[in-house]
């Protein structure tokens, strides 16, 4: 979008919200840190359900700010806020309120709704609660099936809110390493006691 707008283009963003949320990182940056992620780990259920609908909010990067409201504000972005896109038609896209917007180039950025397995994965497997899967909070793998296992947006009800970017990332895949490196010892002195 901004090097569309650096080119003259006139560009379209349609946006679900009634605001855009500008800031350097998608939530508050003590859930990166272990402390924060051990915060998070030690509330209820319902806690952090209410904590990640607060602090996992989609946001721009600050530093875009001065680029897009200026842009706006002569006429070259134009803002569809609280619309959220109901299907495409050729050369463009339709909003939930019946309008359109067409152009040259239609870029989808679908947002930070996470995909929790539910759509590869058995729904036994899944064991969808509140919309997040049943994951063993030592191990992050699927209750239900211990030998598949999910980082990412999938692990942020054990992880946190910064589960989905590259700090959780590493932390869950450290997790899922461990895991699977014990489960590899157990099976080898399983195999050695035979």
């Amino acid at each position: 979008m901004a090097n569309d707008l650096a080119n003259g283009s006139h560009v379209h963003w349609v946006l679900r919200k009634q605001n855009e949320h500008y800031q350097c990182a998608d939530q508050n940056a003590s859930f990166f840190r272990a402390e924060g992620r051990g915060r998070f780990h030690e509330t209820t259920w319902e806690e952090r359900l209410q904590l990640m609908v607060q602090h996992r909010v989609a946001s721009v990067m600050f530093e875009f700010r001065p680029t897009l409201q200026k842009a706006e504000a002569e006429g070259r972005l134009t803002v569809h806020r609280g619309s959220e896109a109901a299907g495409l038609h050729a050369g463009g896209v339709n909003l939930q309120d019946g309008s359109a917007v067409s152009g040259d180039r239609v870029v989808l950025a679908l947002g930070t709704r996470p995909n929790v397995g539910s759509e590869l994965l058995p729904a036994d497997v899944v064991g969808l609660r509140d919309g997040w899967p049943d994951l063993d909070e030592a191990t992050l793998a699927y209750r239900a099936a211990p030998r598949v296992h999910a980082i990412g947006a999938a692990a942020c009800m054990i992880l946190g809110p910064a589960a989905r970017n590259i700090d959780g990332h590493r932390v869950g895949v450290s997790r899922v390493a461990g895991s699977i490196l014990a489960q590899v010892a157990a099976g080898e002195t399983e195999r050695s006691h035979a």
